[in-house]
């Protein structure tokens, strides 16, 4: 478990490294999909901008990986424990979460 806890770690490292990913903390990463349009009928009290950005966070405490994804601003995202190979998976191809 440790072995492949390290790999993700040095995974994750990596990713933020290669630009992919961006360190929000010493044990988060975030990968952003920018400029997704707005649907018509989203309210301006829900979300007054044209565009948004939906994220995908990863966090390594210890063995847990917890994740994150914010598909849209206006609705309250949630944690959830996950695997380490569910997220290795994640973070080589996180877009599949917003798609």
């Amino acid at each position: 478990m440790a072995a492949k806890r390290d790999r993700l770690a040095a995974q994750m490292r990596e990713a933020v490294t290669a630009g992919e990913w961006t360190a929000v903390g010493p044990s988060t990463i975030r990968w952003t999909l920018s400029g997704r349009p707005t649907p018509d009928w989203v309210t301006s009290r829900q979300w007054p901008a044209p565009t948004f950005d939906a994220h995908v966070f990863l966090t390594l405490i210890g063995s847990k990986v917890i994740m994150r994804v914010d598909r849209v601003p206006w609705v309250a995202s949630r944690d959830s424990d996950v695997s380490m190979n569910r997220a290795f998976e994640v973070l080589a191809n996180p877009a599949e979460l917003l798609a």
